[in-house]
């Protein structure tokens, strides 16, 4: 493996990697020499010193009334990279400590707005673990969201075979069979007796988030990343889930 790329490979960038070699094969070297060599703005010259001195493979030292940089001894560098691993590797049992204690701490994020709204299902598009569930009334959504909304985070959830669940309000089934043909064969819905029409929040799991969006004015939403409160509205989806299929074969007896 080349020199550059063994450098890349430890975290230098492609500028970082040019200007340090430069540097060590000419021993000095300023930021107008230096802009000047590799054709780059000097503010982006400045920027990449900055960053191989604080990776401890260059010091800027005073000549005459100019700052210049040279290169440390490579020796000195590992050194230094040694005693820094050796201080955070003594660090880390009371950085562990505190990540453990704020494991279980949600991060919540607030949504205003239908534009904002629909950030949310853009976030929900880049999920790890291809599955989402939902209790919602995609009628009041749709209703809401611009016109091209629907068939387009549809279209989306089918290319990138998200499986996705839904418990939905009757008056959704209309809306629901359209998206089952648009999401087809990645879509399943159940919808809840006549008697729970009236669902006023949308619910929306996936990965470790959960995301409760109100349709009533103001139009807000909420989504919480935690794992503890996504397995329990997924346990109580599964629930409802079935449920449901008892009611359906009951009916259907």
């Amino acid at each position: 493996m080349s020199l550059d790329l063994k450098l890349k490979e430890v975290g230098f960038t492609p500028n970082e990697v040019k200007i340090y070699l430069h540097i060590l094969e000419k021993g000095t070297a300023t930021p107008p020499k230096l802009s000047r060599a590799f054709s780059m703005p000097r503010s982006n010259i400045h920027y990449v010193l900055k960053n191989l001195v604080e990776k401890d493979v260059l010091r800027r030292q005073m000549k005459g009334k100019r700052f210049v940089y040279v290169p440390n001894d490579p020796t000195v560098t590992l050194q230094l990279a040694e005693r820094k691993r050796k201080a955070m590797e003594e660090l880390v049992p009371d950085l562990q400590a505190l990540f453990k204690k704020n494991t279980n701490k949600p991060v919540i994020k607030f949504y205003e707005g239908i534009g904002e709204i629909a950030n949310i299902f853009e976030d929900i598009l880049v999920m790890k673990e291809k599955k989402l569930i939902a209790f919602a009334s995609i009628k009041k959504l749709f209703s809401l969201m611009p016109k091209e909304f629907p068939d387009r985070i549809q279209k989306t959830i089918k290319q990138k075979e998200i499986f996705f669940q839904e418990i939905l309000t009757p008056d959704s089934k209309d809306d629901a069979e359209k998206a089952k043909q648009n999401m087809f064969p990645y879509h399943e819905y159940k919808v809840l007796p006549e008697k729970n029409s009236d669902f006023p929040t949308d619910i929306l799991v996936w990965d470790d988030s959960i995301a409760l969006i109100t349709l009533s004015e103001p139009v807000f939403g909420v989504v919480l990343v935690s794992k503890p409160l996504a397995d329990t509205y997924r346990i109580n989806f599964e629930i409802m889930w079935k449920s449901l299929n008892n009611t359906a074969e009951r009916a259907s007896n």
